[in-house]
């Protein structure tokens, strides 16, 4: 794909992103404002039940308080008229002690068994207070009342009153009014689509919103999108606010022509800034890429032709100042690196001429030496493997490839050890568990020889019977897994120790010659990193009670530049 589709298909992916961006926005702020109505609707809710139910609260508490009072039990009891109208003052100044000026409560009326009242607040004529006490007489438990009279509605219930043997001597009526309770209503300056009702015995008996009149509040909640219900204490009342669907989307349908209008803007404002990049960047910038990709960085890079934009002709100069110093660094570069091959490839070699003189004419002399003794003995059989083991690891240390079939490496190691046990007769015994996914792959050669060298001829060297030598190797997800164990002598602390840390620092250290102990080791810890990278080496634990277990870690496959 050249640059200029990239470009074009880079801004729709850019445009359908910001779109995106814009539709996650747009429905989490319609989700937000649903929430906030939510939350208003019930803070308003709250509010509104909160200042209603101290009134009804208060209804409650002066009906409460009358029918339970010694005095109002003695005023609807007394029979004497002058003693009756005497014993009133007391109670209507009790009663307006508990009535604010603020308070919607229109009426409040005592009668005793006979139905003898007593208006203590109200307007109320004599008709419409007998009206009220028929409709009490009967009734055992609190009662909601509507009263109508010529100018106004009142709502409320009674109570009755009873002596100490709990025989029915009277009763007291609350009333609200009804125009004092809408006044209140209209201040709360709620939406249309608010209703805030009163309720009794699941029907709405007063409400801000006419059509709700006389409703079953059932009703009321099918249909509402917001509901809230508020019983008041004892009495037969609940407030109720509820909300239209319409509440919420008035607020979504200003959003929405908000967001549009906001979108509308955006695509202009893309469009534009698209418009103006392709012209006055992108085109320049796509012409300085396609000078750069005719540049051949291997060979002599060149120079950029310029572009015709002032600001983009200056990059072109920095940038071709840029490549004519990166032509001087590539030859600079390429001569270290040429140097450091050189270097290393004289390391990599002086290591594996070290690893290869342990197998040198003094072995080699012993060997020839016990195939004589052999023969002598008339033990041809063992003086032919004898034979065939050593011209075997003869011919694979001197081989010239790096690298060696895993496998392959194995069997090698049998032949040495076959020889070792014809030499110490059978002193060696040797379990091998070798995962067989390792003939796919290959190891640098001589890595395995010199450390099980390491347990025969110093581990083992003061044991006179069975020698055990474990050695087991697995293929895991990103690397290979050598384990070789022996439970010979191992390695004293200072020595364990000591070659720890050379192995630890065995990149910075100079070339090691020398004893198995410390330096195979070593250049053998030195190679996997070469080969592999310092994450891989050796790890080296000395068993208890004895013994010592090599882990050789490598990789599956060399990072460095080696033909495998």
């Amino acid at each position: 794909m050249n640059i200029k589709k990239k470009y074009y298909m880079w801004s729709m992916i850019l445009i359908a992103f910001v779109f995106l961006v814009w539709g996650i926005f747009y429905y989490y702020l319609t989700e937000l404002i649903q929430k906030n109505t939510q939350l208003q609707l019930n803070n308003t809710g709250n509010q509104i039940m909160k200042d209603l139910g101290d009134e009804f609260y208060n209804m409650e508490q002066i009906t409460f308080t009358l029918s339970q009072s010694e005095m109002v039990k003695a005023f609807v009891s007394e029979d004497s008229v002058k003693e009756y109208y005497l014993r009133a003052q007391p109670i209507n100044e009790m009663i307006l002690g508990m009535i604010s000026n603020e308070s919607m409560i229109g009426s409040v009326i005592t009668y005793n068994k006979e139905g003898v009242f007593y208006r203590f607040l109200g307007e109320q004529g004599n008709t419409e207070c007998d009206k009220i006490y028929y409709m009490i007489r009967d009734k055992e438990s609190p009662e909601h009342l509507v009263i109508k009279t010529k100018d106004k509605r009142l709502i409320g219930y009674g109570s009755g009153i009873y002596n100490i043997n709990n025989n029915r001597i009277g009763a007291v009526v609350v009333l609200l009014d009804e125009e004092a309770i809408l006044t209140r209503l209209d201040e709360y300056n709620q939406p249309d689509t608010l209703h805030i009702s009163v309720a009794a015995k699941n029907e709405i008996v007063i409400s801000d919103t006419k059509e709700l009149m006389g409703k079953d509040i059932q009703d009321v909640r099918k249909n509402a999108y917001y509901y809230a219900k508020k019983h008041m204490g004892i009495t037969p009342f609940s407030i109720l606010v509820t909300a239209d669907i319409g509440y919420l989307e008035s607020s979504k349908f200003y959003f929405t022509v908000a967001a549009l209008i906001t979108g509308i803007a955006l695509v202009s404002l893309l469009l534009i800034f698209g418009f103006a990049m392709r012209k006055y960047f992108f085109k320049p910038m796509i012409r300085v890429l396609e000078s750069v990709e005719h540049l051949d960085l291997e060979k002599t890079p060149g120079s950029l032709s310029y572009i015709g934009s002032e600001e983009f002709d200056k990059l072109v100069i920095k940038l071709n100042e840029m490549l004519r110093k990166i032509d001087t660094k590539n030859k600079n570069i390429q001569e270290a690196m040429l140097l450091v091959k050189n270097t290393e490839i004289k390391r990599q070699k002086a290591i594996i001429l070290s690893l290869k003189k342990q197998i040198n004419a003094h072995f080699t002399v012993n060997m020839l030496n016990l195939i004589r003794i052999l023969v002598t003995k008339k033990e041809l059989e063992r003086a032919v493997d004898l034979c065939d083991g050593l011209s075997m690891l003869v011919r694979y240390a001197h081989d010239e490839d790096e690298f060696i079939n895993i496998w392959d490496e194995f069997y090698i190691l049998q032949s040495y050890i076959n020889i070792m046990n014809i030499r110490y007769n059978n002193k060696f015994e040797v379990n091998f568990d070798l995962d067989d996914r390792l003939m796919d792959y290959k190891m640098p050669r001589m890595l395995l020889q010199p450390i099980v060298e390491n347990a025969v001829v110093h581990g083992y060297s003061n044991f006179k019977n069975k020698c055990l030598i474990d050695i087991s190797a697995k293929v895991e997800a990103d690397k290979i897994s050598i384990h070789i164990r022996d439970e010979g002598e191992g390695l004293s602390e200072e020595l364990f120790s000591e070659l720890k840390l050379r192995m630890e620092n065995s990149a910075s250290e100079p070339e090691s010659t020398g004893g198995i102990e410390k330096v195979a080791m070593i250049n053998i810890n030195r190679r996997i990193g070469y080969y592999y990278g310092d994450e891989y080496g050796l790890v080296l634990k000395n068993v208890i009670p004895h013994g010592l277990e090599v882990d050789i870690i490598i990789g599956k496959v060399p990072k460095c530049n080696v033909d495998v």
